[in-house]
């Protein structure tokens, strides 16, 4: 495989802070106490999705009640805070920041997250990853969205570049646009099908993208 780049999700991948949004989620629904299981459990199980369409989700399909754009809006703004500094100050994934350091020298990386792109660039300027990066991209635009405007606009083929994520819709992303995909999982199969190449550690991966 030709890499010419490589796209990473932040959260579960880079660094340490799934519990972080998972305690922010629990926090932003404790009065839905009826329903605060299945919302973690939803937010669970689908990472990487923007926080907005969870909200919208969760109103519709979970507490069946209407969801007015400004109130959601103000449930982002409540998540923002909640989550901001903790993730600023999580540890990283094992391996991660050393495999920045050697490869960000040799080859463009990428982020595509679900975060909303405003505050995922204020946290990796904070925790001076940005000249780690050629570019930085969040939410509103979708994944697959992102992989086609990295890859139009450097003249590359999605699969010269893998994608490298912990949730399922990193993986629909990676499909959707014909990338590979390697599932970072430190546990267990996260979920994935048997014909995810599974990875377990940043040493891993380099050797599954650099081995000969």
């Amino acid at each position: 495989m030709t890499i010419k780049a490589i796209l990473f999700d932040f959260d579960g991948v880079i660094v340490d802070s799934v519990n972080v949004k998972t305690e922010a989620f629990r926090e932003l629904f404790s009065n839905e106490k009826e329903h605060l299981q299945t919302i973690l459990n939803f937010h669970l199980a689908n990472g990487g999705m923007s926080r907005f369409v969870k909200f919208e989700i969760i109103y519709r399909d979970i507490l069946k009640k209407p969801l007015t754009k400004e109130f959601s809006q103000e449930l982002g703004e409540r998540f923002s805070k909640l989550v901001m500094q903790k993730v600023i100050e999580c540890e990283y994934m094992p391996g991660a920041l050393e495999f920045l350091q050697k490869y960000s020298k040799q080859i463009p990386l990428f982020i595509a997250s679900g975060t909303p792109q405003d505050e995922l660039k204020t946290i990796t300027a904070k925790r001076g990853l940005t000249n780690y990066f050629k570019e930085i991209h969040g939410t509103p635009r979708s994944k697959p969205e992102i992989i086609r405007d990295i890859v139009e606009r450097h003249n590359i083929k999605t699969k010269e570049m893998p994608f490298i994520g912990d949730a399922i819709n990193d993986y629909k992303a990676a499909l959707e646009t014909n990338s590979p995909f390697y599932g970072y999982v430190l546990q267990g199969n996260g979920g994935f099908s048997k014909d995810v190449t599974i990875i377990r550690s940043f040493q891993e991966l380099e050797s599954a993208l650099f081995s000969k």
